[in-house]
């Protein structure tokens, strides 16, 4: 049981029964409760109030931002009565949201308290002790929890995998030599404790997906790079490898990423579009789109939004111009502007068949429908 601290008197009485509102859920007790532990309601309280201080009506609470009320309880749970006998059972869960808000609020004996009882709960999953231990910088968690997810027989899970990051061993060198981001990073001196030196202290990539660096080094080692036998990557996966190269100036890889895309047959022209707009390959541009109006598929709505509406709409308008021209044999040409079509062409019946307006229409109803609308072009 930790001991209840008692600090100066000159705390606001009009704190000491206060409405606060964290998610919409008011809770009613004594601000003092927080103020005993964190320094940061503390100081609050001992500044001059108004005569209508937030908390004082359940109209005008305090509002605390950017908190869980799950995670809020749990702490109130703690807290209220404060470490008094018996002491709540809580779940690893729970003396984590016990944890998050007290690491938030610098109540550094709750946050010692918390992280005791924790490390002596038993059955927890290791990779949940890793995710905390790195996240409140808990180091004696670490090795112990990876000790236990090396011996244990479970596979890895996708979940896993994005909980804990992947842990990649190569000589950073692979990325230096073609990136100036890395080799910048490389001539700064580095303490005796530098990131990447040991597992439990990894240089952290945050913002790179798994499966694009995964692609990159790929291509980056060994290091015989940009030589036969070239790995064998699709469309989709170079994609990964131009991602990364442009995000790290990775020059010389970015332009071989984008020479052997080029190469690459059978590739969806609105997959080349979009990449070719993101990293600049201008010369991608007019062959898509090209073939994008040669192709006898119609247009959905994926397209659209992966192309914009405005070109979607101006390739369809350059498609509607086009003319057969039979003057010379077969032929087509593209007329100034799209023309009226003239004559015994009647697209009533497949309006009524195709657009969705007209969808879950009975067949006396389509006849009906039919009727009114050749009395209407009449």
């Amino acid at each position: 049981m930790i001991p209840l601290r008692c600090h100066n008197n000159s705390i606001n009485t009009e704190y000491r029964h206060s409405s606060t509102q964290v998610e919409g859920t008011l809770f009613k007790f004594p601000l003092t409760i927080l103020a005993m532990e964190s320094t940061i309601f503390r100081d609050m309280m001992e500044l001059p109030v108004s005569l209508q201080p937030e908390g004082s009506t359940d109209e005008n609470p305090i509002r605390l931002e950017s908190v869980l009320k799950d995670d809020f309880r749990q702490l109130l749970r703690i807290l209220a009565p404060p470490y008094r006998e018996p002491v709540p059972v809580l779940t690893f869960s729970e003396w984590t949201s016990v944890l998050k808000l007290a690491d938030m609020w610098c109540m550094d004996v709750v946050k010692e308290h918390a992280i005791l009882t924790m490390s002596g709960l038993s059955g927890i999953d290791p990779v949940d002790k890793v995710v905390v231990g790195r996240k409140y910088g808990i180091k004696d968690w670490l090795l112990p929890a990876f000790n236990v997810i090396l011996q244990r027989s479970q596979s890895f899970t996708e979940h896993d995998l994005e909980r804990l990051g992947t842990l990649f061993r190569f000589p950073i060198n692979l990325l230096a030599k073609e990136s100036e981001v890395f080799r910048d990073m490389m001539e700064i001196p580095a303490p005796s404790q530098a990131e990447g030196l040991t597992d439990e202290n990894p240089i952290r990539l945050d913002g790179v997906l798994h499966d694009d660096f995964v692609k990159l080094l790929t291509i980056l080692a060994p290091p015989q790079r940009f030589k036969e036998p070239v790995p064998t990557l699709s469309f989709s996966e170079w994609t990964s490898v131009l991602r990364l190269a442009d995000m790290w100036c990775m020059d010389v890889v970015k332009e071989h990423a984008i020479a052997t895309m080029n190469q690459i047959s059978n590739v969806d022209p609105i997959d080349k579009v979009v990449v070719a707009r993101k990293y600049g390959v201008d010369s991608w541009l007019v062959p898509s789109f090209d073939a994008l109006l040669r192709r006898s598929k119609p247009w959905d709505e994926q397209d659209v939004e992966r192309l914009g509406l405005s070109t979607v709409l101006k390739l369809v308008e350059l498609r509607d111009r086009l003319r057969p021209q039979t003057q010379y044999g077969f032929s087509w040409e593209i007329a100034l502007a799209r023309q009226e079509i003239l004559g015994s062409v009647d697209f009533r019946g497949t309006i009524i068949a195709e657009l969705p307006d007209f969808k879950g229409t009975s067949s006396k109803d389509l006849t009906w429908i039919e009727r009114l609308v050749n009395v209407l072009a009449s």
